[in-house]
């Protein structure tokens, strides 16, 4: 009778053994899906690198460059050349073979930079007030859109009037509380190169 009773405890512990080892079993089997399926929910949520780059970048206040140049007096058509979102170059020929190139760059701070190359010409030949009078004298006569009319003009203005005074080149001067024009004049191996820097804080 003893023997029977140890044989039905053996039985019994033996099948509670093995219900536990199956628990066990299944808890460990189904925590690891849980944490996959957990993340394949994530995956769709994470944005990609080019949706923040797009979500970051911000418009530009002036909006992308325009041509500014209209075709010279002898019928010469200036090249426009879009550089980047907010930054463009033309390039024009100008009467008597002046080459001029303008560049549109900058966002918050606008600047417009003239670039004139004067074939055979001598830095040494005038002095600063000088030089500043020649490029007013060739902002005045280069043909630029109805709508740049007026800002040209008043670049050359202050330029003249800036001329009867010492002038260190690349010193900004002010034509208003937020706009600033700058000249300088370098040697270059075709001549000399003269640069109008107008900036406008937007």
């Amino acid at each position: 009778m003893r023997t029977q009773s140890r044989h039905q405890v053996e039985t019994l512990l033996l099948a509670l053994l093995g219900l536990l080892a199956g628990c066990q079993r299944a808890t460990r089997t189904g925590t690891p899906q849980r944490q996959s399926d957990s993340a394949g929910a994530a995956s769709p949520e994470r944005p990609s690198s080019t949706a923040d780059t797009g979500a970051n970048q911000q418009d530009c206040v002036r909006g992308a460059p325009l041509p500014l140049l209209l075709s010279t007096r002898d019928g010469q058509t200036p090249t426009f050349e879009r550089l980047g979102p907010n930054e463009a170059r033309e390039t024009v020929v100008l009467d008597g073979g002046l080459e001029l190139t303008i560049r549109q760059f900058g966002c918050d701070h606008y600047a417009v930079e003239y670039v004139f190359v004067l074939r055979g010409e001598k830095s040494t030949a005038r002095s600063p007030a000088g030089w500043l009078l020649r490029a007013a004298d060739l902002l005045r006569n280069v043909r630029v859109s109805p709508a740049q009319r007026e800002a040209i003009q008043s670049i050359a203005a202050t330029l003249r009037q800036t001329a009867a005074k010492p002038y260190a080149y690349g010193n900004p001067l002010h034509m208003s509380e937020m706009e600033t024009v700058s000249a300088t004049v370098e040697s270059v191996p075709q001549g000399v190169r003269l640069v109008v820097l107008y900036d406008v804080a937007l």
